[in-house]
């Protein structure tokens, strides 16, 4: 009998510390799912105060979080009422220990002792495992849209639509159709000088992740106001471009009529030419349709992948393409699918590199 009795409480020592895993675990997963409440219960709020602010209707974020509210209160409901129900059973085996419904022995009350505790225990479990997915489910859901960021982002600047489309380098019909999402996609250089323009993070604006604005420094940390270089490179012609020879000083002043001013310091040479043709316009992608200027660093590195102007011997023009590399041998591959690559042969003189590219409105 003092073995049974042995044996039976060390068994009881191993449902208890198993009991109290499971109750460790339990807590961890309810604090997961406390946690990931409050950062849903966050952006429901900002997402009804933001609504508000641009004027776009709330009633679907006001309906999704009266939804979460009501599937949370039966969630709790639910476990309290298991956990107190295991809490019973257990109160019932231990504390009626005469009458016909006391276990007939030890085994029994073992194992009434650990179903109770299972009940309760993994009642939390799943409460809060099922919690923190609608958690995340509801915070996916009440995401802003992009033109909703957008509207957000340009009503906290203060600004007008036409100063931020200054600032950009936009038309005032673009911001517009930012706003309204009539735009489908946002060209990255826009996005970063809308970004500048509103203080705004670039990746929330464009996808909604992370904070809106970037942390504030420390008082006690000043920022020293850097220059702003700018330098001027002369606009040239593609038959210039194409009859560019190594020199000291390949463009004395007055050797271009026209000027551009950009914040990129050039290692050699450079100069500013303008696309002609559609052969460097992609479907999809970086694209440098006709129009656009493009500085060209006469020294800056070449490698394949790079957009370079290249000097064919049989044309006294230099042309735009981009340096593509196959087999060990160089090609001059347009971003237009219709247009053919050429073979960059040992005939073929690299000019230079484009480095900026810029439109003229």
């Amino acid at each position: 009998m003092k073995m049974r009795a042995n044996e039976n409480g060390l068994l009881m020592q191993a449902v208890r510390r198993t009991l109290n895993a499971l109750r460790a675990v339990a807590l961890l997963e309810f604090l997961v799912a406390a946690a990931r409440a409050r950062i849903v219960a966050t952006h429901i709020f900002q997402g009804v105060a933001h609504r508000f602010l641009v004027g776009v209707p709330a009633v679907r974020t006001v309906h999704m979080a009266m939804l979460v509210v009501v599937m949370i209160v039966i969630m709790v409901v639910v476990a309290i009422g298991a956990m107190n129900m295991g809490l019973l059973v257990h109160r019932f085996y231990s504390a009626n220990k005469s009458g016909a419904h006391y276990p007939a022995n030890r085994d029994e009350a073992v194992s009434a002792y650990f179903d109770s505790h299972m009940i309760a225990n993994l009642s939390m479990l799943i409460f809060s495992s099922v919690f923190q997915r609608l958690c995340i489910l509801m915070r996916r859901a009440n995401l802003m849209t992009r033109q909703e960021r957008i509207a957000r982002a340009i009503a906290a600047s203060g600004m007008k639509k036409g100063e931020i489309a200054a600032q950009c380098g936009v038309a005032n019909s673009a911001v517009t159709q930012w706003i309204s999402g009539e735009s489908k996609s946002l060209r990255p250089e826009n996005l970063y000088a809308l970004a500048r323009a509103t203080g705004f993070r670039a990746e929330w604006l464009a996808i909604g992740e992370g904070p809106e604005k970037e942390a504030p420094f420390d008082a006690n940390v000043a920022l020293i106001d850097q220059p702003n270089m700018s330098f001027r490179y002369p606009v040239i012609s593609w038959v210039s471009a194409g009859s560019w020879e190594e020199a000291v000083e390949p463009y004395p002043d007055g050797f271009s009529d026209r000027y551009e001013i950009s914040d990129y310091d050039s290692k050699g040479p450079a100069f500013w030419l303008e696309v002609k043709g559609d052969s460097m316009t992609a479907p999809t992608g970086v694209s440098v349709p006709e129009g656009m200027m493009i500085l060209v660093d006469t020294e800056a590195d070449v490698q394949p992948g790079k957009l370079v102007i290249a000097k064919l011997p049989a044309s006294n023009e230099a042309t735009f393409k981009k340096l593509v590399e196959d087999g060990g041998t160089r090609y001059l591959k347009p971003l237009n699918p219709a247009y053919k690559m050429i073979e960059c042969g040992a005939d073929c003189r690299i000019i230079g590199v484009a480095v900026r590219m810029t439109a003229r409105l």
